[in-house]
């Protein structure tokens, strides 16, 4: 699969399940581009800009992908910003030195960038560790695909 299979499986989402944000103002994907290349160290993948896009953050079946930016807290069900998601994730832990950066959640994992290999993982949110080999791999959409998928089925 490719990244371009991302909006036909948000699309499907929306069609199977529930309806998604709106897309992400091309300038907020744009405002993004320094604040993720700072904190992950690389930059914005395609396949996120891709996904952003189309819908800004997503929330499937256990499954959320956070957005450009944290929505309004006063109006349900609004999504979780990338950079705050990290600072929430990360407060308290000064004295944790973590390589893991977060794009997003599913039940009691984490979906992870690590600083130190470059690859994406899906992490125990408790511990911040990789559960088997088979939650390794090499890009976002590698990541993310197979989860979009699970959601549908």
């Amino acid at each position: 699969m490719s990244s371009t299979d991302i909006p036909a499986l948000i699309d499907r989402i929306e069609d199977e399940l529930y309806e998604q944000y709106p897309p992400a103002d091309p300038a907020a994907v744009e405002a993004l581009a320094g604040p993720f290349r700072e904190l992950f160290g690389i930059e914005l993948p395609p396949a996120y800009r891709e996904l952003l896009l189309r819908s800004n953050g997503l929330g499937a079946d256990g499954l959320i992908i956070f957005a450009t930016a944290d929505g309004d807290p006063d109006s349900p069900d609004q999504p979780l910003g990338v950079i705050e998601s990290n600072r929430r994730l990360t407060a308290g832990t000064a004295h944790v030195a973590t390589s893991l950066r977060f794009i997003g959640e599913r039940f009691d994992q984490l979906l992870a960038y690590d600083t130190t290999d470059g690859r994406w993982k899906l992490v125990d949110s408790t511990a911040w560790v990789v559960d088997s080999d088979a939650d390794i791999v090499d890009s976002f959409a590698d990541l993310v695909i197979p989860l979009l998928t699970e959601a549908l089925a």
